[in-house]
This record gives structure tokens, sequence and C-alpha cells, in this order.
């Protein structure tokens, strides 16, 4: 064996330093609202596989990922899942182009198909909250396209 050559990246990375150089690759390169999209599922799936010992990101295949799929449908309403599933497999596209995950994981992943009415929530936002919304929005993302819809509800 010659020592000098770099280890297998899938072997030595662990899911947890996958997530933060992702997350640190989009910085700069979409808008810091879409980066915090990503940021919930991928720790959510960071934290299922260090639960469950997956140390390296060569161990994360389509089991692993249907694993947390499954766990996640149970903890969150169906379009939450839906987007999840997609912020997370932007997430597994992203390793296996640093090839710490088998090329072709993420198409064997299949995002959740959702109703119309799935899609829709008919819960109302308390005032206290729409109050730390607001706030948020004017001091954070300030007239962006959120804010300005949020405003006018």
């Amino acid at each position: 064996m010659n020592h000098n050559e770099p280890d297998d990246p899938s072997e030595v990375t662990s899911p947890r330093k996958a997530r933060r150089r992702f997350i640190a690759s989009k910085r700069g390169t979409v808008k810091d609202s879409t980066t915090r999209a990503y940021k919930y599922p991928t720790k959510s799936f960071v934290q299922f596989c260090e639960d469950r010992g997956v140390e390296t990101t060569g161990e994360i295949g389509g089991h692993v990922i249907g694993s947390w799929k499954r766990e996640r449908q149970r903890e969150v309403a169906p379009v939450t899942l839906q987007n999840n599933v997609k912020h997370l497999l932007v997430f597994v596209r992203w390793c296996e182009s640093m090839e710490l995950i088998d090329y072709g994981t993420a198409d064997r992943v299949k995002v959740p198909d959702i109703s119309k009415k799935q899609q829709v929530s008919d819960e109302t936002v308390r005032v206290g909250q729409a109050e730390n919304v607001l706030h948020y929005l004017d001091t954070y993302e300030y007239a962006s396209r959120e804010h300005a819809l949020f405003k006018l509800m």
C-alpha cells in the first residue's frame, strides 16, 4: 500500500463533515433562504445516521435514506416530508459528485407524491407567532417576496 495515496473520501468522511462542507458550498452560490432550507433536513438526516452508527458517507445508501424517510413520515406533514426529501436529495447528489456516496444512490430514492389537499394547510397563525415572523422578515429578509407576502397576509 502506498501511504502517499489519499484515503477513499467515502471511507473517511463522516455524514456531519459532509453536511458542513455541503452547506459551505451553498453559501454564496444560492440565496440565503435556500441555504437555510437545506439545513434542517440534512441536520435531521445526519442525526439519524449518527443514531444508527453510520460513521462514514460510504455507508449511506438507499436503505439508510429510505429508513430516514419512513421515520420522517411519522414526524411531519406530507408536504414537509416531500420538501425534506427534495432537499436531502440535493445533498445526496452533491455527495455523489464529491465521491462520498455511490453514484446513483439519489436516483433510487423516490420523492413522495402528495395531493393538492395535502399541499395546503388550514391552520391559522396566532398573533404572537405572526409578529415574530414579521419581525424576523423585517430584520433579515426585508423586501423579499416572502416578506411582502407575509406582510400582506
